[in-house]
């Protein structure tokens, strides 16, 4: 999935129809789920300059406007379980994060 998202965010044709600039660096997502593959792309994502803002899972939602610390949310979530009630982020107990205003939308949440 990111390697997808970086090849189209590096596509001249498509990211002037969607007024984006080239590249992953500086832009922000938004990622539904917080399993193997939401995990996974949410740290190459971060690795590679983006910003994940929040993270939508079937317990909740977590959001930080300056941008998630994605290795200590992977950890947080091996701890606990969930994202819910990561520290230094806005916890909610629905998926009202989804909704918000980002570059990329990963929804990588399990069927159903």
């Amino acid at each position: 999935m990111f390697y997808t998202v970086r090849e189209l965010l590096n596509d001249k044709y498509l990211l002037k129809k969607v007024g984006l600039k080239k590249g992953i660096k500086g832009k922000t997502c938004i990622v539904q789920g917080f399993g193997n593959v939401a995990t996974w792309f949410s740290k190459f994502f971060h690795d590679a300059g983006g910003i994940v803002k929040g993270v939508v899972d079937y317990n909740g939602s977590v959001w930080k406007e300056s941008g998630l610390d994605i290795n200590a949310l992977i950890a947080w979530q091996e701890k606990t379980g969930s994202p819910k009630g990561f520290p230094g982020a806005t916890t909610y107990d629905d998926d009202r994060v989804l909704y918000r205003k980002c570059d990329v939308h990963a929804p990588s949440a399990m069927e159903q």
